[in-house]
């Protein structure tokens, strides 16, 4: 039969028995073996057998109500039961063949653990992987609609081709990357999406750690548009 870890000892009763000298005083003595409880001991005091009530046991630990008197050798606890062992699993003794196939679920990895540089392995090459921060497939026509999305709480319809991109978790600073595709204007077939749009009064928006404001607009006339198809991921 296989074992995890070390493999048992097959284990017997084993007499044994410890003296202590009282002291008048002392109530807690060290036992040579561990114990479940006081069933597993016989304690005497100047051969006078105890009652399990004046005393308590576990592990190695006895401890007396009362402090037996002053004497040497006038204590002694006789083993009624078999020694208790421990089996644990030895260090780095778990390999990938003994852990079961999907038994390592993502609750058991912290967040902290997933890094940019595990994620690398996952496709060939030495340049490493960043995952996106956000992105947002939306409908910018008519009432606004997120089709899908990963870390973005909502769109806000500015104006005609106006739109800002509000992050549910803010990002770690302003420096990140906006990376944005829109679908072309019907009647002219051209279209493009630019960030840091103006506001009416002509200033421009910069980004911030919770929100990015992008505009569509028709490269001909340069005129913004409400785009039916605008998607925006961010990189940082």
């Amino acid at each position: 039969m296989a074992y995890l870890g070390s493999t048992p000892t097959t284990q017997s009763f084993i007499a044994g028995t410890d003296y202590f000298n009282g002291t008048g005083a002392q109530v807690a003595f060290t036992l040579s073996r561990s114990v479940n409880s006081v069933n597993d001991i016989e304690v005497v005091v100047n051969n006078v057998e105890q009652s399990p009530s004046t005393y308590t046991a576990a592990g190695t630990a006895l401890t007396f109500s009362a402090a037996p008197s002053s004497g040497t050798s006038n204590i002694y606890v006789r083993y009624l039961s078999t020694t208790l062992q421990s089996i644990g699993v030895g260090d780095l003794s778990v390999s990938a063949a003994k852990i079961q196939t999907n038994a390592v679920t993502t609750d058991k990895i912290l967040d902290a653990s997933i890094t940019a540089a595990k994620l690398s392995g996952a496709s060939n090459g030495s340049a490493p992987i960043y995952a996106a921060r956000a992105w947002v497939n939306f409908n910018g026509t008519g009432t606004v609609a997120i089709r899908a999305s990963g870390n973005v709480s909502s769109i806000t319809d500015n104006n005609t081709g106006d739109y800002t991109i509000n992050f549910a978790i803010a990002m770690p600073d302003v420096n990140y990357s906006a990376e944005c595709s829109t679908a072309a204007q019907a009647t002219t077939r051209s279209g493009a999406i630019v960030i840091n749009t103006q506001n009416n009064n002509g200033a421009r928006i910069n980004p911030t750690t919770i929100a990015l404001r992008v505009s569509t607009y028709n490269t001909n006339g340069n005129l913004e548009y409400d785009s039916e198809f605008v998607n925006v991921a961010i990189f940082r």
